[in-house]
C-alpha cells in the first residue's frame, strides 16, 4: 500500500475541488534534507521549515512536490510521506491565496471519491489551535485513511494515515503531533 496511489485532496478553490493523484513519474520527490528531526519526550518529531509545520513520523519522509492548474491559478503542492508497507504515514501541504477558504467538507468528499472509496466519518476538529476537520475514509482492497484538514493563512494541511483498522492505528498520536511552525 503506498499513498502515491491514492488521490490527495489538497485544493478547494472557488467552490471547485483540486484532486490529484500523487504518482512517482509526475512529481519532484526527494527525501532528507528538508526534515530536521527533533528529539522530544514521545520520540522523534521531524521538522519541515519549508512548510511550517512538525510531525511524528515514524522516520524521515520522503517529498512530493506537483504544480498544477486549476481556475488560472498555478499551485503547488507538497506531500511528505513515509511508507511502512502496512501503513502510510502523509502530511500534505498545498500554497493557496489566503482569501481563499478551504470547503473542507468538500475536501472530505473529495478525497474518498478521489481514492475510490467512502467517506464513513466525519466532525469538526480544533487542530492546533484552529478550526479544521476530520474524517475516516474506507477504500475497498486498501483500508482505512483517518485524514485531518486545517487552513492556515495561505496553507491548507492535511494529515493522513493510511492503515488496515478504523480508524488507522496510530492516527491520533500523529495528529496530536502535528504543529504548525512559525
Amino acid at each position: 500500500m503506498t499513498l502515491s496511489a491514492l488521490a490527495v485532496a489538497l485544493g478547494f478553490l472557488g467552490g471547485g475541488l483540486l484532486i490529484r493523484a500523487f504518482v512517482g513519474d509526475d512529481t519532484n520527490t526527494s527525501s532528507g534534507a528538508y526534515a530536521r528531526a527533533v528529539d522530544t519526550p514521545n520520540g522523534k518529531t521531524y521538522v519541515i521549515d519549508e512548510a511550517h509545520f512538525r510531525a511524528a513520523f515514524p522516520s524521515a519522509p520522503t517529498r512530493q512536490v506537483q504544480t498544477v492548474q486549476d481556475g488560472g491559478m498555478t499551485l503547488t503542492m507538497t506531500l511528505y510521506t513515509v511508507d511502512r508497507g502496512e501503513a502510510d504515514w502523509a502530511v500534505g501541504v498545498m500554497e493557496m491565496p489566503a482569501s481563499i477558504q478551504a470547503d473542507y467538507q468538500e475536501g472530505l468528499e473529495g478525497a474518498a471519491t478521489g481514492s475510490g472509496g467512502s467517506l464513513i466519518s466525519q466532525s469538526a476538529a480544533t487542530i492546533d489551535g484552529l478550526q479544521g476537520v476530520r474524517g475516516v475514509v474506507f477504500v475497498p482492497g486498501t483500508g482505512y485513511t483517518g485524514i485531518a484538514m486545517v487552513q492556515s493563512g495561505d496553507r491548507l494541511y492535511q494529515i493522513l494515515l493510511v492503515g488496515k483498522e478504523n480508524p488507522p492505528e496510530g492516527f491520533e498520536a500523529f495528529l496530536s503531533s502535528f504543529a504548525i511552525e512559525s
